[in-house]
């Protein structure tokens, strides 16, 4: 079987060049089709380290951890820690299918790795040659499994209690249940598949008592344990949909503030019995932003660049255009009796597709484009880019922008 293959010029050149520029606006479960924040806040309690390889070796680290230290080095990886508590809050819709599957909970999971990765950072701060070991290597041995278990679990204890306010029965019985999962056993099956490149582990036996924990494929370990639940449609499907939307409504009223926040979530009616549903929107001075969002997970078939995949992937986009275009004609038509009416100073409607994946986009038309690098279809981190244009008379024009009659 062979691809069809398109011969390059200069409009496909640049579409597939902004796709790969724009890949890092992915976050940790955009294949999946939802959006959350993994950055550390106040109040944060569960964490995830991983290492990052450090490419051709550009960047620097303080192997002594004083930040103020000439004493630079360049390591093969870099650490990164993440919070989890986001993650937490959407791995728990699906609570019961993670049970039946993995026999632990989504709290003794997080809990797990939160207290693996405070473990690591005790000895990494405390041990030269562990340090090094991590930021050369990614992975450090272990030479007492059992000791090893013995500090996860009293760390685990500690956490459990500040996150969830009481401690599990036999929670040492799922941290071990826990640690055989992640653990690659010598004899078992690498049963890996390649729709969701998992499962994916942690711990790589030695011998009985010894080991190696490999710190890069942390966040793979995140990814691909949830990739078979979240990917269900159905109830699975809906559960992560609303999810995308509360999280793209709380990035929105963060970003642009809740004094430019119209509404989200909510239907508008005209009083007619006829009624609209606005996912998300938000307004700078005279233009107001109408958004769609569009929870679609990354199939297999379009990591494989299947033309049917990508044909798909396109017409949900574009149906979602066709339905913003319906809310806007709604809007327009019964401006004076809507239940939610819209600010008396909005001239300008401008509708967008929101996606949690970066979206290819498959011409280069105004249409398209609210700038020339910055496209209609957005993730949820380049919502925020709207905000940086001083000026937004250009958008008058575009052949998407609704004007509002007088």
């Amino acid at each position: 079987m062979g691809f069809d293959v398109v011969p390059q010029n200069e409009e496909i050149n640049f579409l597939i060049q902004l796709y790969d520029d724009r890949r890092d606006k992915n976050t940790l479960f955009s294949a999946v089709g939802t959006y959350f924040d993994n950055n550390i806040v106040k109040n944060n309690v569960l964490y995830a380290l991983f290492l990052q390889l450090n490419v051709d070796l550009k960047k620097s680290f303080p192997f002594d951890l004083d930040l103020q230290s000439s004493n630079l080095f360049k390591p093969n990886y870099i650490p990164f820690i993440i919070s989890l508590d986001k993650y937490y809050e959407y791995i728990n819709l699906f609570n019961v299918e993670f049970k039946n599957k993995f026999g632990f909970s989504t709290k003794d999971f997080v809990v797990f790795i939160s207290a693996l990765t405070l473990h690591a950072l005790y000895s990494f701060e405390k041990y030269h040659c562990y340090r090094y070991a991590l930021l050369q290597r990614a992975y450090t041995v272990y030479d007492d499994k059992n000791a090893l278990l013995d500090g996860i679990c009293e760390i685990a204890t500690s956490l459990y209690s500040k996150k969830f306010g009481y401690l599990p029965k036999d929670l040492n019985l799922y941290i071990n249940k826990i640690f055989k999962y992640l653990t690659c056993e010598r004899n078992a099956p690498r049963d890996i598949s390649l729709w969701t490149r998992g499962p994916r582990k942690i711990f790589y036996p030695i011998d009985n008592n010894r080991g190696i924990i490999d710190y890069s494929g942390m966040l793979s370990v995140l990814e691909t344990l949830m990739l078979p639940l979240s990917r269900l449609d159905g109830e699975a499907g809906n559960k992560r949909s609303i999810h995308f939307e509360n999280e793209t409504n709380d990035l929105v009223k963060k970003t642009f503030g809740l004094d430019c926040y119209w509404i989200g979530q909510k239907k508008i009616n005209n009083g007619k019995g006829e009624e609209r549903e606005i996912d998300s929107s938000f307004f700078i001075r005279e233009f107001l932003f109408l958004l769609e969002c569009k929870s679609v997970n990354v199939s297999f078939a379009f990591d494989m660049g299947d033309k049917r995949a990508l044909e798909f992937r396109k017409e949900k986009i574009k149906r979602a255009f066709d339905e913003l275009n319906d809310k806007v004609d709604f809007i327009v038509k019964n401006r004076k009796c809507l239940s939610y009416p819209i600010p008396q100073n909005i001239k300008y409607i401008i509708p967008i597709v929101v996606s949690p994946f970066a979206e290819y986009i498959w011409e280069k038309s105004d249409n398209l484009f609210i700038s020339e690098n910055l496209p209609r279809v957005l993730t949820p981190n380049e919502l925020g880019e709207i905000k940086e244009f001083k000026d937004l008379s250009f958008l008058i024009n575009k052949p998407f922008t609704t004007i509002l009659p007088d």
